[in-house]
């Protein structure tokens, strides 16, 4: 039985849901051509810090469209307001009825941040402000890819950072951590890189607004002591002093040996060489990394005077506090009124890139998250901007982070918007809080490096000729076999063998 497509099960941006032409339906637009979407089929999701997600349902009456991976997505309100900016993710096909040449075609799309997602990053940098950082990147990675460079804030001051082939998504994830800010690409396929409170939403939000709304708090990213435990950092020349006593060929000095050391024995230097590599006996004394043992070949004398010159190494642990929150607790649950939580960084190399990196996470985390859900149809609001939330039932005003937005059509003409706003730490999206989670355990950060070490290779690609050349050189010929014009074998042969 074929199915019949009217006005009531389908919409496009000219036909209402009457079938009569209507001002101010949202549009869809895909490779930049208007198509008719299934009734009810256009959801939207999008997040701070986070890929804007799309899905919907073309309906295609003859047959003959296609769609690929790739193609550009836009969703408009009749004001040309954007409601999704993105690209197609995945197609899905088919075909309702037997006899019919309407197809349905399902659309997942993924928003702009997909772009940072597939290109890698291999850079250094020395002393350059958090925003040059991204800007520099964004400016090499990004822009060849269409997207537009719009608010990017200075941020912090990073003494050292190596970026060894990481997504760009996860260089200004990391780079945002670390300085306090967020990040993101809109819908309109701008980046920005700013502080939380720089963009402020059109209107403030009012228990009158509020269609089916809840709130609750959630305390899963709260700590007031915030510990971060970084690599090994060096220490200054250390110069150890031990006397030898003929049978003693072990010393061992205050720290593990991070660089080659220097030894004497009653004023002479003496000859080192790598445990477990160097020859045994080959050298006076041998010494490895991260190890503080020097061992002798041959034990130095009674009473003479064995120095060690050497610089170390130490492990990096820096500890940031909130007394005003601890105090807080303190009256609310007794007891000392600590929260505390150890992030390992162990590409961290320096100890005050380790107390920076602890300070911007308790800044970041450092009040307890307390969530508001409503509904409402009045477009403006985007993630990432600063709502004033008047909140229901008393309680005051305060100042949220929208976390996130859904959009559904309750209406062609009429989205509907489910608001998220945190108050304290974004709470982020599924995906990216059981990433957290999974990286909790991870010992080594790969690929990043942020300190005062690191090595970064980077591929280079140089078109050449290759010259032959054959002068000066000598060649022997060999002559193949000429038969006589008659006689045996072959009387009749004439010419020569084949070779």
């Amino acid at each position: 039985m074929a199915i019949l497509w009217d006005a009531d099960i389908l919409w496009d941006a000219d036909v209402g849901w009457d079938g009569l032409s209507v001002p101010g339906p949202v549009s869809v637009t895909v490779g930049g051509v208007a198509i008719r979407r299934l009734k009810g089929s256009l959801s939207i999701q999008r997040a701070v810090e986070a890929r804007s997600t799309c899905s919907l349902t073309v309906v295609d009456s003859l047959g003959t469209a296609t769609f690929v991976k790739g193609q550009p997505v836009r969703v408009l309100t009749s004001f040309d307001e954007t409601l999704f900016g993105g690209v197609v993710d995945s197609v899905k096909v088919a075909y309702p009825a037997i006899g019919s040449d309407t197809t349905l075609h399902t659309l997942r799309c993924v928003g702009w941040v997909s772009k940072a997602d597939r290109r890698l990053v291999a850079e250094s940098y020395v002393t350059q402000t958090a925003g040059f950082i991204v800007n520099d990147i964004a400016t090499k990675y990004l822009v060849p890819e269409g997207i537009i460079i719009g608010v990017i804030d200075a941020g912090p001051t990073i003494e050292q950072i190596v970026i060894n082939y990481v997504p760009v998504s996860e260089v200004l994830r990391r780079l945002a951590v670390l300085a306090n800010l967020v990040w993101g690409i809109d819908e309109d396929n701008i980046l920005y890189f700013q502080e939380r409170t720089t963009v402020p939403a059109p209107f403030q939000a009012t228990p009158a607004m509020f269609d089916n709304s809840s709130q609750d708090e959630k305390a899963s990213e709260y700590r007031n002591r915030q510990y971060v435990r970084g690599s090994k950092g060096s220490t200054a020349l250390q110069i150890e002093t031990f006397a030898g006593d003929g049978a003693n060929v072990s010393f061992t000095v205050g720290f593990p040996i991070e660089q080659v050391p220097t030894v004497t024995v009653a004023g002479a230097p003496q000859t080192v060489g790598i445990k477990g590599l160097d020859p045994a006996g080959a050298f006076q004394c041998y010494w490895s990394r991260s190890d503080p043992v020097v061992v002798f070949t041959a034990a130095p004398a009674p009473a003479a005077a064995v120095v060690v010159t050497y610089i170390g190494e130490y492990p990096i642990v820096a500890l940031a506090e909130d007394f005003a929150e601890i105090a807080a607790r303190q009256v609310i649950e007794g007891g000392t009124g600590y929260t505390d939580v150890i992030d390992s960084e162990p590409s961290l190399t320096d100890a005050q890139a380790a107390l920076d990196a602890a300070e911007a996470r308790l800044t970041r985390y450092g009040s307890i998250g307390s969530t508001i859900r409503f509904e409402t149809a009045v477009h403006g609001l985007e993630p990432g901007q600063i709502l004033t939330v008047d909140r229901h039932r008393g309680g005051g005003p305060v100042e949220m982070l929208i976390e996130s937005i859904s959009i559904r059509e309750l209406r062609f003409d009429r989205p509907i918007y489910t608001v998220t706003a945190v108050e304290g730490p974004e709470q982020g999206d599924w995906t990216g809080f059981f990433r957290r989670l999974s990286r909790q355990k991870d010992d080594v950060l790969e690929h990043v490096t942020i300190g005062a070490a690191g090595i970064l290779l980077i591929l280079s690609k140089h078109p050449g000729d290759w010259e032959w050349d054959d002068s000066g050189t000598t060649y022997t010929v060999y002559a193949c076999h000429t038969p006589d014009a008659v006689g045996p074998p072959f009387p009749e042969a004439v010419g020569v063998y084949p070779c």
